[in-house]
């Protein structure tokens, strides 16, 4: 999970949110789709991350770069067997997903050089951001993304520059993306998952607590050791006297 907020920050609110998850949605499938080459893939990791951006509220703020927070997120469910039904896109892979410029120039480039090079061109962040980001070396995150433009030179004509198909990308995204839950129903699945969080916590307190009380009671209710008995001693006369004594 993302680094938490500073004590203090405001945590978000439901308008807010509900706002940026219907701006950004689409926006953050499209970066993440480039990533893995998955359309439904994206779709579902994204709609993840914002449940638990929902549900971590106080670990997210708007203020502070929200997109990458819930792209990290996403980032870091993909390839994981997590995934339930519900969070499939309806309809599965759109026609034309396959054919997009910038995706398909990515495909030769490893997950990490992909990445970088999405983080460059279709979130326009320069190498330290995609430093921060990525946690790796400035000079590493320089190296990816050289990486991926050239794969982007060589795999577009002189008609279609970088920055078109930047926005057919995202064109196709705008039009194709759309998540199987409103921004209710994230918030409210959200909300669930803080819930059972919670109880499972309170239970296993009141566990530890009646725990406790029960070796409490069994060490009160252990019986007391014996006392030591006096015993006289033949050779000397003298008596020695138990701790529980006193010489008379």
């Amino acid at each position: 999970m993302p680094q938490a907020l500073a004590q203090g920050a405001p945590v978000i609110g439901e308008e807010d949110f509900d706002a940026f998850f219907a701006v950004s949605y689409s926006r953050i499938v499209g970066q993440l789709y480039a990533m893995t080459g998955d359309w439904e893939e994206a779709q579902a990791v994204v709609l993840e991350a914002f449940i638990r951006a929902w549900d971590y509220r106080s670990q997210f703020d708007l203020e502070t770069a929200p997109d990458s927070w819930v792209r990290i997120v996403a980032w870091n469910l993909t390839g994981l067997q997590w995934r339930q039904e519900w969070a499939r896109p309806a309809g599965g892979t759109p026609a034309g997903a396959g054919r997009l410029g910038f995706v398909d120039a990515l495909r030769g480039l490893n997950e990490d050089q992909r990445r970088a090079t999405v983080l460059h061109y279709l979130c326009d962040q320069d190498y330290e951001d995609i430093a921060a980001e990525t946690g790796v070396t400035l000079r590493k995150a320089r190296a990816r993304v050289i990486r991926g433009r050239a794969a982007l030179d060589f795999g577009r004509t002189s008609a279609h520059p970088h920055d078109e198909l930047v926005e057919e990308l995202y064109d196709f995204a705008n039009l194709h993306a759309h998540a199987r839950l409103s921004a209710h129903g994230v918030r409210e699945r959200g909300d669930r998952r803080g819930r059972k969080r919670q109880n499972m916590t309170l239970g296993s307190i009141g566990a530890l607590a009646a725990a406790g009380a029960i070796a409490v009671a069994l060490l009160a209710a252990s019986p007391s050791a014996p006392p030591v008995a006096a015993s006289a001693s033949h050779h000397s006369g003298t008596h020695h006297v138990a701790p529980s004594q006193s010489p008379s």
